[in-house]
């Protein structure tokens, strides 16, 4: 009997481990869906083209002042463009996220939208937050570390 039962507990345990590891795999994919989720939201997609809109020549300490060509406040559209890629970088530094999902169009995308926000991100350092967008930034180190021989677009200035 106490090697029935101690077959059986080997074996509940080897069944814990299995079950946790696919717990794990589940909630990988599901933090991928919830990104591309995000690619789909009404405020992300405005945000984005707000973004885009921007003269390349901004100031970043008038953003807050300027509205989005939809009339609403632009400091709002592109704090949540760096809130979203700040928290997609906590979740790739956690092992949330696998960075493939930047190994194509979004890694350009977040290579470029940091580089084109970078002077508001270091105003924003400077002005009130000294980890405003740091995990935004270590997210685009890590695109261009894991696929360094990509070539990224920037905006022409």
């Amino acid at each position: 009997m106490e090697m029935f039962l101690g077959i059986m507990g080997a074996f509940l345990g080897l069944l814990g481990i299995v079950f946790s590891a696919l717990s794990y795999h589940h909630n990988k994919i599901e933090a991928v869906n919830a990104y591309y989720e995000n690619d789909r939201d009404l405020f992300y997609i405005k945000a984005r083209k707000a973004v885009h809109d921007m003269p390349v020549d901004y100031k970043p300490d008038e953003i807050h002042s300027l509205k989005a060509s939809d009339g609403e406040p632009l400091g709002s559209y592109v704090a949540y463009l760096v809130l979203s890629y700040d928290q997609a970088g906590t979740l790739i530094q956690k092992g949330q996220l696998p960075i493939w999902l930047f190994g194509t169009s979004s890694g350009n995308a977040a290579v470029q939208f940091f580089e084109f926000l970078k002077p508001y991100i270091m105003y924003r350092r400077d002005e009130d937050n000294r980890d405003y967008g740091k995990q935004f930034e270590d997210l685009v180190k890590t695109i261009k570390k894991k696929y360094p021989k990509k070539e990224y677009i920037y905006r022409k200035q």
